[in-house]
C-alpha cells in the first residue's frame, strides 16, 4: 500500500456529480419506492451536502471580501471619485481634481468637499426575492390563464401551509446563492452599502499650495 494524498475537495465534487446524475437517471433494477438508498430525493440531497463541502468555504472567503474604499464628492449625495485605499489617497485625488472650488469671505480660493469611507458589497439576488411576491404574480398569472374558466373557481390555487411555504423560500433562495456562485456572477449598483467615517474637508487650493516660480534674470552685456 503506497502513501498518496487525497483530494477531498475534489473527490466530494465528484461524488456530488455522480449522485446528481444517479437522481436525474435511476439504475434500471433501483427499487426507488422502498429503497431509502435508491431514492432520488436522497441522492439529491447528498449531493447537496457534498456541493457544501466543496463551496462551502469559497462562498464563505467571497462573502468576507473588503469592499471598503475612501472616496470624495461635492457633497453627500454624489462622490465621483473613488475607491481609495486611504483617507490621505483621496484627499490627495480630490485636490488633484480641485473639487469643490470656492473662494472664501477674504476672496481666497480653497476647496471644500465631503469623504467617506463606504462599502460597495456585491448584490445577492436573493436578497431580493421576495417570496410573498412570487406566490401574488403566480396566482395574478393564473387568474389571467385560459386555465380558469369556470364559474367559482376563484382560487387560491397555490395554496401552503406557513411550513411549506417557508420550506419553498429557503429552496429558491439556496437555488439563487448556487446559480449565482457556479457562473461567478457578480452583481452591484452606484449605491454604498454602508458609510462610515464621513466628513468634511476644508483645504487650501492646489495653485497656493505650488511652489512660486522663480525670478528672471537678465542678463546685461
Amino acid at each position: 500500500m503506497t502513501n498518496k494524498t487525497i483530494d477531498t475537495a475534489a473527490l466530494a465534487k465528484l461524488a456530488a456529480e455522480r449522485f446528481e446524475q444517479l437522481a436525474s437517471a435511476p439504475p434500471a433494477d433501483a427499487d426507488t419506492s422502498t429503497d431509502l438508498f435508491f431514492c432520488p430525493s436522497e441522492w439529491r440531497a447528498l449531493a447537496a451536502l457534498l456541493r457544501g463541502v466543496v463551496d462551502g468555504p469559497k462562498a464563505e472567503a467571497a462573502s468576507n471580501q473588503n469592499y471598503w474604499g475612501w472616496w470624495a464628492g461635492q457633497d453627500e449625495e454624489v462622490c465621483t471619485i473613488g475607491p481609495c485605499g486611504s483617507r490621505d489617497e483621496v484627499i490627495a485625488e480630490a485636490k488633484a481634481e480641485r473639487l469643490g472650488e470656492f473662494q472664501d469671505d477674504e476672496d481666497v480660493w480653497k476647496l471644500k468637499f465631503h469623504i467617506c469611507e463606504a462599502e460597495k458589497a456585491p448584490l445577492r439576488l436573493s436578497d431580493w426575492i421576495d417570496f410573498d411576491d412570487l406566490m401574488d404574480r403566480a396566482e395574478e398569472a393564473m387568474s389571467d390563464s385560459d386555465r380558469v374558466g369556470c364559474d367559482g373557481d376563484e382560487g387560491p390555487w397555490f395554496d401552503a401551509t406557513k411550513e411549506q411555504q417557508a420550506d419553498l423560500e429557503k429552496r429558491i433562495h439556496a437555488a439563487c446563492n448556487e446559480w449565482q456562485t457556479d457562473h461567478g456572477l457578480v452583481f452591484t449598483c452606484m449605491t454604498f452599502s454602508s458609510i462610515r467615517h464621513d466628513e468634511q474637508v476644508v483645504c487650501s487650493h492646489p495653485l497656493d499650495d505650488a511652489p512660486s516660480p522663480p525670478l528672471s534674470t537678465t542678463k546685461e552685456g
